[in-house]
């Protein structure tokens, strides 16, 4: 029976919970929407008389294609968030045997709270979330995380090739040109990165950030890559005064040589869809229904006008 099938089948579930705790018993099951690289599944259980819900996560096609072994990795790094009294979904229960599910996966610890896309403070929320990769960025590139795919430099990310009709593609001319801004970068040392730290995956309880989720993207390298991606998504959602609020905190916290920022900016850019018309549904539901697919392939192509411009300055000082 596929995946599907089992995560369909009460019996099945029923055994995911008693591989968590031979005591558990099943009091029911919902999916859970918003899955995008992962399916995941609540289930209601009784332990000790208690009742408590628990998250059962499958890592998607895609991530499986990249890492066969995204289950364990992901639960690795979660296991490591705990150590370091992070906020993160808490990891419960590994199980690779493949004996009750066809694949691998992960069992987390459920936390009551919500996404906000539209929060009440967007400035205030953004300087949260500042505040909250400061805190993920004190995690170094440790030996314990040499699993996780690397960052890199920020002009090799660039002189990879995206599709054509990409508005941030760059002709051969422009890649060859930044090289010569190499000499001005220096890369920070590695840290734990989240991969997709936005607003999107940021959990809230009374206006307080109390987990980032989703970390099935971790990876290692310069921080600035996270600031980044943060940046750009913060821009779109929450506007540019709430992106810039989270840029100063961050950079005011930890001291960070942002000189390289542009070009992290622009390789968030590019990682983002060529069109935003997949992701241009089903704001209203989610409290924001001023957003589109337009909206949000504008503020992107700003935001990559913006990297540009930024670039074009540190030309200009590499040529004096």
């Amino acid at each position: 029976m596929s995946a599907a099938g089992k995560l369909a089948d009460p019996g099945a579930l029923a055994a995911v919970a008693a591989r968590l705790d031979p005591a558990a018993r099943l009091l029911g099951h919902r999916h859970l929407d918003g899955g995008v690289s992962a399916t995941m599944v609540a289930l209601d259980l009784e332990r000790d008389g208690t009742a408590q819900t628990v998250i059962l996560r499958l890592p998607g096609p895609a991530n499986l294609a990249a890492d066969p072994e995204s289950a364990a990795h992901e639960y690795a790094v979660l296991e490591m968030l705990a150590r370091h009294d992070l906020p993160a979904p808490p990891p419960l229960l590994l199980d690779t045997s493949r004996t009750i599910l066809p694949v691998d996966y992960l069992v987390l610890g459920w936390l009551e709270g919500r996404v906000a896309f539209a929060p009440r403070d967007r400035e205030i929320s953004a300087r949260a979330m500042a505040d909250l990769l400061v805190r993920i960025r004190a995690i170094p590139a440790v030996p314990e995380l040499a699993f996780l795919p690397q960052a890199g430099h920020p002009l090799d990310a660039l002189a990879m090739p995206v599709a054509a009709d990409h508005p941030c593609a760059l002709e051969a001319a422009s890649v060859a040109g930044l090289e010569a801004l190499r000499a001005l970068v220096t890369l920070h040392p590695p840290v734990l990165l989240h991969g997709d730290f936005w607003p999107g995956n940021m959990l809230w309880r009374n206006r307080e950030l109390v987990a980032a989720l989703d970390w099935e993207d971790a990876m290692t390298g310069d921080p600035l890559a996270d600031v980044a991606v943060a940046r750009l998504d913060i821009a779109i959602f929450w506007g540019i005064g709430a992106m810039n609020a989270f840029t100063q905190r961050y950079l005011e916290a930890t001291g960070r040589d942002a000189i390289a920022l542009p070009l992290w900016d622009l390789v968030a850019a590019r990682r983002a869809p060529a069109d935003y018309e997949d992701w241009g549904q089903g704001w209203a539901e989610l409290g924001r229904p001023d957003m589109n697919a337009r909206r949000m392939n504008t503020a992107r192509q700003r935001f990559a006008d913006a990297a540009l411009k930024g670039i074009a300055g540190y030309r200009q000082a590499a040529k004096a």
